[in-house]
């Protein structure tokens, strides 16, 4: 058998659900040849308890590492919109799904009643969910920008210079990694004092392992 196989206890098929003997590389169910990962994980999205790459129940991709990573996002709860392909098997495979639940977010494949952000991608602002979570009205609805600004900087940047439904001021200034860009007064604003925050120890909550 598959040498690697022979490291875990065992492996359930990613194909039809059946748990197989960790000497065997492929299933005795279906013949798929299977994936073999070491640790154990719960799964986001069904509960269920796994030892492979991908959820055998929903196809949920197993979350990145958050050990040491600023859990910028926690207690977000968000949906992207232009940003993630539908054709993918699961949006869990994409890397800003992946980024956001790393730092602490609960990306969602749908719009719910408990959703925080709406992030959608320039182009997008007239679309389904875009309306959708506007009429919502407890629901912040950001460019992608905001995402990958504070991704960028390990801080969780104030929403309302990214809101769709908020008037903004622009202005000419220097933006983060050597670019112009037209930014708004609070924006500036923060990049000012993103240093001092940081020194501060209380910008951002760290992710520790679990003891």
């Amino acid at each position: 058998g598959d040498p690697v196989a022979m490291k875990a206890a065992r492996w359930s098929c990613g194909t039809c659900g059946i748990v197989n003997k960790a000497t065997v590389s492929v299933c005795a169910g279906c013949g798929t040849k299977g994936e073999i990962d070491t640790g154990q994980w719960k799964c986001p999205g069904c509960s269920r308890d796994c030892n492979t790459p991908t959820c055998p129940g929903c196809q949920y991709r197993k979350p990145l590492d958050k050990e040491g990573i600023p859990q910028i996002f926690e207690g977000v709860r968000c949906v992207f919109t232009g940003i993630i392909p539908r054709s993918i098997p699961h949006w869990s495979e994409w890397k800003e799904w992946q980024e956001a639940e790393q730092r602490g977010a609960s990306p969602l494949n749908e719009i719910t009643m408990d959703m925080t952000h709406l992030i959608y991608k320039e182009g997008f602002e007239r679309s389904d969910k875009v309306r959708k979570s506007q009429k919502m009205g407890n629901v912040k609805v950001v460019c992608s920008e905001w995402y990958y600004q504070s991704v960028s900087l390990g801080v969780r940047l104030d929403e309302d210079p990214y809101n769709l439904t908020l008037p903004q001021k622009k202005l000419v200034a220097a933006s983060v990694q050597g670019t112009t860009k037209d930014l708004t007064d609070a924006y500036v604003d923060q990049l000012n004092n993103i240093a001092t925050k940081a020194t501060s120890g209380g910008a951002a909550k760290l992710a520790t392992r679990p003891s």
